[in-house]
């Protein structure tokens, strides 16, 4: 029952008004709780009607004058005045336990004399309104001609009118507190009433320990007896009919055969048990064969099976196929005891299953497993519960005369006939799942409960299109899968209504409707008839979900203005009249989530002034300025992007706006961190005009006429970190431009072809610089294993290497652009251009980015780690009276080969996170969008700018640190060293070539 109720509910959302008065529960150990009692008057010539004198509705007279705030007061028991009440009474109540209460009885004999009753009413504070269920629980005691009426009231002008009744109490059988329950209203704010009503001034009426709890008021469980309908009070049904009164009020043993239950306790059932008993004692027909037995009988000792029996000693006969606890039965076949308070029939398989007046203490039936073509329970039972499961039954009759029947479940059943018959009309709960009717017949259902008829067939056909009392309260109907092509008309007091899950493509709803569940059909427009004789709509919630509806016109809604949530998600809504919603002003709740919108105005929402939760996820709407100002009530907005969060109203000042989470922009910046606003700037600077000035320095200034492997490649991957740096400037110009409102030029800007441009930009520089890198490793690895003898001349072999990696990186950085769903929005997905695998959330292509950026890198830079441990290993062990022998060229060789390690290390730790953290979330592990924009700003860029200064520095250090030029030496020595700087593999400082190693 518990998960019909939430599947009914799941979609309901309750919104509540912060108050801080609003109780939950409470004792009145420290205060009222906020509960007060008010001074009423009523003005001359007027008059309230008050209704519940005596404990019934029915009674209701004119009041003139009201009370004067003085009678409701908290106290504990033992300070309340008892001296007007009778001895007896008084004596009691001193024996309840001292404790704070709600309490009333110091009336006056003059105004009682007067006006012949006198009311007292308590207030509580205000209950904020809510779609979904909530139970008031509390205990009450009431004595003498009093009663006690719970009520609401929606107006707050004094005097308190009360129109919206919940519960009477006359008075109490007992001296105790009785625990009582009831559900209150859904869909507006409201104040509880508890109002004293006093015939005599000889009275008391205490009220203990309210609360409000979630859900709807469940009471008893299936296995349980509810001992009156006007109390919480449950207990176990092997405690009924066992001689002894459970119940406060003693109802467990009221209808019962004690004789027959004493007697078969008290008795030596040995002596009887050739003696035959009938289910049917001489009102079965004679075609039915069906009598109960026990000339075929057990043992059992009356602890186990009697444990209200005076003696160990004493036995009785159990029947064959029986086991048993106290009175309750299991039996595989129909020799049940007609003095059995539970019963349970499985694997049975005969022509008739008859529970006639014999079975006087019977309150419970489960059948399993049966095969029947008559199952019959006759009048003047008083069966609290029925369940049938797993059972074919030709016909089943069951006579509520007694309106005692409050528990109904069948499952996986098949029936050809279903009859309940009732004189008052039945009160019970109906639940059916899985199970067949063939020829259904109204069930003339009185009085508000639940019917759960959902995945069945007939059944839905047994509810009457009509009602007997038009007083009784709200039932609630679940017809959810169903396989329903038309609705049944009700024109009783539903509730709530579930026909999700059937084929409906139209559906008609009542005055009386608060809620309807209608997701799943085949609606593909708003369209429905009403039956608003009795009065205007009081539908609060409506789902219209996972239907084909296109279109919302301008006048679908004219005849709902009290709706309160509408739910039209994941249907095919492509366009919505601006007026369509004008109609239901109170709305507090909508759901537009995953359709195919693409626009909405200020118009739609304009007139919305109380709607306070928005939802319109997977859409693609297009963000319009000033698009949400009329929802000036508006506490939580879902949307698909944070640029749609930029548009909330202005007049609101704290909104739980709900969006994937953009690592890099807000509302009023491209870059939404301030510290990376200025360092975007610097890093900038550094990687163009520095890599602008080395290949400049290096081709021009020096003049090289033969470009080494060396120079080639470090010129190549100045050009590439320079196209970083020309990138950076774009979005930093780009978050310049839109300051203080780039929210709302974000989807322009990341879809302009400079964005593009931009992206393409950082992709080309950072794969050529990567592989740049590697390619300068591999070259110095070459230069410092072949003894600085490798042919400084392979320049051609450098171009053609240089220009390849140039082409693979444009083709990799173009790839993208390509018109296909793989790589859409790739270049448009952020508003930096670009998509790094930095983020769980998988967008367009990012197989391909997580391998371009994750998997290629990792292994150039794995390739560049390896071959730079080599050269410092290398160079290590070079021992410094083998480096002075060495040549100028060769020094300058080596020095190069610590200026490139630097390089390579610096950007391989600069790599390092990047790499780490798309690992980390290629497994699903999140990072903080702050520490993404930081790795895109910083990290990711900063190499470009760091590879200049390396250089500058290392040539900083070179010229600081040259020796003094050494002294004349002779013409001989001379000729000498010039013979040997000229051998093959040497080298000609008359060429320029140390300046060209100097460059390098």
């Amino acid at each position: 029952m518990k998960t019909f109720y939430a599947l009914i509910y799941c979609f309901m959302i309750a919104v509540v008004e912060k108050n801080s008065a609003y109780f939950e529960k409470c004792f009145f150990k420290n205060d009222t709780c906020g509960w007060t009692v008010h001074e009423s008057v009523v003005m001359p010539g007027n008059y309230i009607l008050v209704c519940g004198v005596g404990g019934s509705l029915d009674s209701c007279y004119p009041r003139y004058l009201f009370q004067d705030g003085d009678l409701w007061t908290r106290r504990t028991i033992r300070s309340i005045i008892l001296a007007e009440l009778p001895w007896s009474i008084s004596d009691q109540v001193d024996k309840l336990d001292n404790r704070y209460v709600l309490a009333t009885n110091s009336f006056s004999k003059d105004v009682i004399g007067q006006y012949n009753f006198y009311v007292s009413d308590i207030i509580s504070p205000k209950i904020p309104m809510s779609l979904e269920f909530r139970c008031l629980h509390y205990s009450h005691l009431v004595l003498g001609d009093n009663a006690l009426v719970v009520a609401y009231i929606t107006d707050y002008f004094e005097p308190y009118e009360i129109s919206h009744y919940l519960k009477t109490h006359g008075e109490s059988s007992f001296i105790n507190f009785s625990r009582t329950s009831v559900t209150l209203p859904i869909g507006t704010d409201f104040k509880l009433v508890f109002r004293a009503i006093q015939e005599n001034w000889r009275g008391l009426i205490l009220i203990d320990y309210i609360s409000i709890t979630g859900g709807l008021c469940e009471v008893c469980a299936e296995n349980e007896f509810g001992c009156d309908d006007f109390r919480d009070e449950c207990i176990p049904l092997s405690k009924v009919c066992d001689l002894n009164a459970d119940c406060l009020g003693g109802e467990d043993e009221k209808n019962c055969d004690s004789e027959a239950v004493e007697t078969v306790c008290k008795e030596n059932m040995r002596t009887s048990r050739n003696k035959n008993r009938t289910l049917d004692e001489g009102s079965a027909s004679n075609d039915v064969d069906f009598n109960l037995s026990v000339s075929d009988s057990n043992d059992c000792k009356t602890r186990d099976c009697c444990p209200f029996c005076a003696t160990n000693d004493s036995e009785y006969s159990c029947p064959t196929n029986c086991t048993s606890s106290g009175l309750s039965f299991n039996c595989t076949s129909d020799n049940t005891p007609a003095y059995a308070t539970s019963v349970t029939v499985s694997g049975l398989v005969q022509d008739a299953l008859v529970f006639n007046d014999s079975f006087s203490n019977l309150r419970q039936i489960i059948i399993i497993h049966c095969k029947l073509q008559l199952l019959k329970i006759d009048s003047n039972l008083t069966i609290q519960t029925i369940t049938i499961s797993n059972s074919t039954i030709d016909i089943a009759e069951v006579d509520d005369s007694t309106s005692s029947l409050r528990f109904v479940r069948i499952e996986n059943s098949t029936f050809d006939e279903v009859k309940f018959s009732s004189e008052s009309g039945l009160k019970f709960n109906f639940f059916v799942h899985r199970s067949t009717l063939k020829n259904p017949t109204h069930i003339s259902f009185v009085t508000g409960g639940f019917v759960d008829l959902s995945e069945t067939t007939g059944f839905p056909l047994t509810i009457p299109n009509y009602i007997y009392d038009i007083n009784v309260k709200p039932t609630i109907v679940n017809l959810s899968s169903c396989n329903l092509n038309e609705q049944p008309i009700f024109r009783m007091s539903v509730m709530v209504l579930d026909l999700s899950r059937n084929n409906l493509s139209t559906w008609f709803y009542s005055s009386l409707f608060q809620s309807l569940h209608l997701q799943h059909n085949s609606i593909i427009e708003i369209n429905f008839t009403s039956d608003l004789r009795q009065s205007e709509a009081q539908l609060h919630f409506l789902d219209l979900s996972y239907n084909m509806i296109k279109v919302i016109r301008e006048h679908d809604f004219v005849d709902l203005p009290n709706l309160l949530q509408l739910i039209m998600r994941n249907n095919r809504l492509e366009d919505i009249h601006e007026n369509a919603f004008s109609f239901i002003t109170k709305l507090h709740g909508l759901d537009l989530s995953s359709n195919n919108l693409h626009s909405l105005k200020r118009n739609h929402f304009l007139r919305l002034l109380n709607l306070q939760s928005l939802d319109l996820r997977n859409n693609k709407i297009q963000l319009v300025e000033g698009m949400f100002d009329g929802l000036i009530s508006i506490k939580y907005l879902r949307v698909d992007s944070y640029t749609l969060c930029c548009a909330q109203p202005k007049t609101v000042s704290k909104i739980q706006c709900t969006a994937p989470v953009d690592e890099f922009s807000s509302c009023n910046n491209l870059i939404g961190i301030p510290l990376l606003i200025s360092l975007i700037w610097y890093i900038a600077l550094f990687a163009v005009f520095g890599n602008l000035l080395s290949p400049f320095y290096r081709g021009f200034l020096l003049k090289v006429q033969n470009l080494s492997s060396f120079v080639i490649y470090s010129i190549n991957l100045g050009i590439a970190d320079f196209l970083m740096g020309v990138y950076l400037y774009i979005i930093a110009g780009a978050n310049l431009r839109f300051s203080g409102r780039y929210g709302f030029e974000d989807e322009g800007w990341r879809h302009s072809h400079i964005c593009t441009v931009a992206g393409v930009l950082a992709t080309l520089s950072s794969e050529a610089s990567a592989l740049f890198v590697l390619l300068i490793t591999i070259d110095r690895i070459i230069i410092i294993r072949s003894q600085f003898t490798y042919s400084q001349r392979r320049s051609f072999v450098s171009k053609v290497t240089s220009a390849f990696v140039w082409i693979l990186s444009l083709i990799l950085s173009l790839l993208p652009l390509l018109e296909s769903d793989y790589f859409e929005n790739y270049y448009s997905s952020s508003g930096v251009c670009i998509s790094l695998p930095l983020s769980v959330q998988r967008k367009s292509g990012w197989e391909y980015y997580m391998a371009l950026f994750v998997g290629t890198k990792s292994v150039i830079f794995l390739a560049v780690l390896l071959g730079q441990l080599v050269i410092v290993v290398y160079v290590l062990h070079t021992r410094k009276d083998v480096y002075l022998r060495y040549t100028i060229q060769q020094r300058e060789e080596v020095t190069l080969t610590k200026t490139m390690v630097a390089v390579a290390i610096t950007d391989v730790l600069c790599w390092l996170p990047i790499g780490v953290i798309g690992f980390l979330t290629f497994r699903g592990i999140d990072v903080g969008s702050q520490e993404y924009a930081w790795f895109v700003v910083v990290l990711l860029p900063v190499r470009s700018a760091l590879n200049p200064l390396i250089y500058m520095l290392s040539e900083t250090l070179k010229w600081i640190t040259r020796k003094p030029q050494m002294p004349k030496v002779s013409h001989s020595s001379q000729s000498s060293r010039s013979s040997e700087n000229t051998r093959p593999g040497g080298f000609d400082k008359r060429n320029g070539s140390t300046n060209k190693l100097k460059a390098a």
